[in-house]
Parts: structure tokens; C-alpha cells; sequence
């Protein structure tokens, strides 16, 4: 059966413990949960019990970020029932039930779910700053094929396919060595 990997990267523990425990009620055997924390003060079994053991000191808006990321992706790559993967941090909760989630993911040929659609051509309703001005950042996300179609996005979660996340551990590598 196919899993929900869901990839907490958190700095302390779930602010809606409760919201998480019964989103998942019933459901454990489509979900697969990893934590990524740093800091000692997380007491949320939920986290404790999932956490993996590649870690890295992460600091807010620093690239450490992103290796968590990589580290999180990594470990719920080995288990191969995941086929989509979700980064969520302690302040995220879900909107729409489970077996929405689960259902419409399941039912996706491509990897970003969207929540609203971003066309990489026309920047008038669009404001992506971070991505203005970026040609390198295009071209690699382009060179990965994330614009053969239609690149997606969403204000909370970042929901990838099992193919997505091994491009962005195999773009990740690339800039690695890039950067050196």
C-alpha cells in the first residue's frame, strides 16, 4: 500500500499534537512519520519515536535548513511504500481530511499537489520574489524538469513525489559541489 511520508523539520514540539492524532486516527497503516529537531525540549512521542538519526544543527534562514530537508527526504526514501512525501513544521495542521489528502495525492501523475497555480510566464499575479531574478535557480529547475508543465506551490505544505525527492537530493548534490 502507498504511504504518506509525513517529514517534520521542527525546532520544538507540534503546537496541535491533538489535530495530528486525529488526523491520523485510523489511517496509521497509509502514514510513515520522520522528525528532524536539533534542540533537546522535544517531548512529543510523535517526534521522539520517529526522530532520525542524521541530524544537523539547523538556524533559521540559514542552509542548514535545506540539509535537514535532504536528511529527512533520505531516510523516508528508503522505505519503499512512500510515494509522496510531506515537509511540515510544528506550526502546520492540516486543512482537509486525511482521506482527502490521501486520495487526491494518489490520484496525481505529477508531483507538486496544488493549492494555487503559478505560471512561470506571467508574474502579474504572482509574486514569488525569491524566485525573481534567479536564472540559476530557473535553469536548474527547469534542467530537473519541474517547467515541462506546470510548477505548483503552496503557502504551508511542500508535498513531493518519490521522484521529486530524489531530484532535489540529486539537485542538492550538484550544488553541493557547485558551491565548494
Amino acid at each position: 500500500m502507498s504511504k504518506l511520508a509525513l517529514c517534520f523539520l521542527v525546532t520544538r514540539n507540534l503546537e496541535n499534537l491533538e489535530v495530528w492524532e486525529e488526523w491520523i486516527k485510523g489511517h496509521e497503516d497509509k502514514v510513515k512519520i520522520y522528525a528532524h529537531y536539533d534542540k533537546k525540549g522535544v517531548t512529543h512521542k510523535i517526534l521522539t519515536r520517529n526522530k532520525i538519526k542524521k541530524t544537523v544543527k539547523t538556524k533559521w534562514g540559514n542552509l542548514s535548513l535545506v540539509k535537514a530537508e535532504r536528511n529527512l527526504y533520505e531516510e523516508a526514501l528508503k522505505h519503499k511504500p512512500n510515494k509522496y512525501f510531506i515537509l511540515l513544521s510544528e506550526s502546520c495542521i492540516p486543512v482537509r481530511s486525511f482521506s482527502y489528502i490521501y486520495n487526491r495525492l494518489m490520484k496525481q501523475s505529477k508531483g507538486i499537489m496544488s493549492y494555487h497555480k503559478w505560471d512561470p510566464y506571467d508574474h502579474q499575479d504572482n509574486d514569488l520574489t525569491p524566485f525573481k531574478n534567479r536564472n540559476a535557480c530557473k535553469r536548474a529547475m527547469k534542467d530537473f524538469g519541474f517547467f515541462d508543465g506546470n510548477l505548483y506551490t503552496s503557502d504551508q505544505w511542500k508535498i513531493l513525489s518519490r521522484k521529486n525527492v530524489q531530484d532535489f537530493i540529486k539537485m542538492f548534490n550538484v550544488a553541493k559541489i557547485m558551491c565548494m
